[in-house]
């Protein structure tokens, strides 16, 4: 048997949006039948941003692996640095009716964003009842830990609606202690550690380690124990008067731009900021020390 080769794309261009963005293609690919193909049904993505992943759904795809082509896709629609993977040669089944693995594959990259980092196992997809559409796109995919999901898709010819009952493991690199920590200690790198667990029983677990900065413990925490966001004691992340990055979505970008904070926040509270370009006072929230964002 052959070895399966694949050939890294590593584009890189300058930018400050740096990132590990990463796409790959499977050896073999099952999806469901149609007249043309994009990113968004072929493509597995790991770490790209929603507005990145939002152009590439419009990109088509040839049937066969076309480096030269998917390279200049790349290059036209971002200077972020993204390392692609495909095989030398990749077997397209079309499915002429609902495809499972075009479904997992969809799934995982819409949830990957919100959840990042993060893993999914399907555990079971119960769709032997009814006959799913072959051409498809979701609805109003949110992340959820719940176990039991229904997932809604519409028909991408006559915009019915279906539901897809699904059961999911979701487990996450998440903060535990890597020691006993005290009432009142504060949290460092001797005191931390990631590691992968289930975030069906840890929803609130956290997964940036910078929210730990300056922050101190309001309990005793045993060794392995996954934090939850209220073992910390509540700090202002944004006082009154700082200049902060501000992230708004505007049409398929996210665009950043400094605002001015008119009041003092906690980590993950709403508050009000002022953009100075047009003075205007806008609701936002604190995502980290200095940092918010529009929802």
């Amino acid at each position: 048997m052959l070895p399966k080769i694949f050939v890294g794309l590593f584009i890189f261009m300058p930018s400050a949006l740096w990132a590990q963005i990463q796409v790959s293609f499977s050896e073999n690919i099952n999806v469901g039948k149609r007249d043309a193909y994009t990113w968004e049904h072929l493509a597995e993505f790991d770490g790209v941003p929603e507005h990145l992943q939002s152009e590439l759904a419009k990109l088509p795809l040839p049937k066969t692996p076309d480096i030269r082509k998917i390279r200049e896709q790349i290059q036209s629609i971002t200077n972020a640095k993204v390392l692609v993977k495909i095989p030398m040669h990749w077997n397209l089944t079309t499915e002429n009716n609902f495809s499972v693995e075009e479904f997992k594959r969809r799934f995982a990259n819409e949830i990957k964003n919100q959840c990042a980092p993060c893993q999914i196992d399907f555990l079971k997809i119960r769709q032997e009842k009814i006959k799913f559409p072959q051409q498809w796109r979701f609805a109003n995919l949110n992340y959820s830990t719940q176990r039991s999901q229904l997932v809604e898709i519409v028909d991408e010819t006559n915009e019915q609606k279906f539901w897809l009952p699904v059961e999911v493991k979701m487990t996450g690199l998440r903060a535990v202690a890597a020691r006993e920590i005290k009432f009142g200690e504060g949290f460092n790198q001797d005191t931390l550690k990631l590691q992968w667990v289930d975030l069906t029983q840890n929803k609130n677990a956290i997964a940036d380690l910078q929210i730990f900065s300056d922050q101190k413990s309001n309990r005793q925490i045993h060794i392995g124990e996954v934090i939850q966001s209220s073992y910390l004691t509540a700090q202002e992340v944004v006082l009154r008067g700082q200049n902060v990055k501000l992230k708004l979505a505007e049409g398929p970008f996210e665009i950043e731009i400094l605002a001015i904070a008119e009041e003092s926040a906690t980590l993950g509270k709403y508050f009000k900021l002022k953009i100075p370009q047009t003075g205007k006072i806008v609701n936002a929230k604190s995502t980290a020390v200095g940092e918010a964002r529009m929802e």
